[in-house]
This record gives C-alpha cells, sequence and structure tokens, in this order.
C-alpha cells in the first residue's frame, strides 16, 4: 500500500525573485500581444482558450 505525502520546502530568496521576474515578463508579454492587436492562447480548465485584445473568449480545444 502506497501512503500519499505532502513535502513542503520554502523558496529561496533567488527563487522567489525569479518567479516575480516570470511572472512580470509573461504579464509584459500578453499585455504587448494585446496592443499589438494580437490575440493570445491559454490553457483553462482542460480547454484551450484563445483571448482576443477586447477579452472575447473562445474555446479552441480539449487538452
Amino acid at each position: 500500500m502506497v501512503c500519499g505525502y505532502t513535502i513542503s520546502t520554502e523558496l529561496s530568496q533567488e527563487e522567489k525573485m525569479l518567479a516575480e521576474a516570470a511572472r512580470e515578463a509573461s504579464r509584459d508579454a500578453v499585455n504587448r500581444a494585446f496592443a499589438a492587436g494580437l490575440s493570445i492562447t491559454i490553457a483553462k480548465d482542460g480547454k484551450l482558450v484563445e483571448i482576443s485584445p477586447d477579452g472575447t473568449e473562445t474555446i479552441i480545444g480539449d487538452l
């Protein structure tokens, strides 16, 4: 029998900084795409969703 367990670790300061830089870069990329009139594609609730600059969401497939 296999028992479930959770390992909890604290992120180092460097890992926290890297995660924040990744969040900012992602946010900037999305904003730049929308400013250029481009749509983005994301995974949402098990679906591939296209989001237009006006906020319209279109399901384009399953994951």
